[in-house]
């Protein structure tokens, strides 16, 4: 696996998996499999004095399909840090939405896959992602 850090959190993905970083006035990450039929997506965005609520922030940024077949919200701590999860099926792709707080900074981790193509290497990879998530501490100045 290879060891990743966008801002202060750190994760390990699988190989074979590409990345592109950008940063404007945010910190945004998309890794994608070879076959582009899997992408992670890391987005760290200011959140306060912004938003008042991680659903505020949803409501603005986050384009959920109108033909969605099924939505589940989840509260979830992983690694000690809580999450709200979002699982949304459509007919199309499967997308697993995490969002968490740290610092002052949201972050939206979106995992997607095409659904014609069950790829195990995709599922391994986002458990593997979420089983080595974790924040460091902000550090002194």
């Amino acid at each position: 696996t290879i060891s990743y850090t966008t801002k202060n959190m750190r994760y390990e993905l699988y190989p074979n998996f590409t990345t592109t970083a950008m940063t404007y006035n945010y910190t945004k990450y998309e890794y994608k499999d070879d076959n582009n039929y899997c992408h992670i997506t890391i987005l760290v965005d200011r959140y306060s004095p912004i938003y008042k609520s991680i659903d505020e922030y949803i409501e603005n940024n986050v384009y959920i399909e109108q033909n969605y077949n099924s939505i589940a919200d989840i509260g979830k701590y992983i690694n000690g840090q809580k999450f709200k999860i979002k699982r949304i099926e459509s007919n199309n792709t499967n997308r697993l939405l995490l969002f968490t707080l740290n610092n002052n900074n949201i972050y939206n981790i979106e995992y997607s896959q095409n659904n014609n193509y069950k790829n195990t290497y995709c599922e391994k990879t986002i458990e593997k992602f979420i089983d080595t998530i974790y924040f460091e501490q902000e550090k002194e100045q």
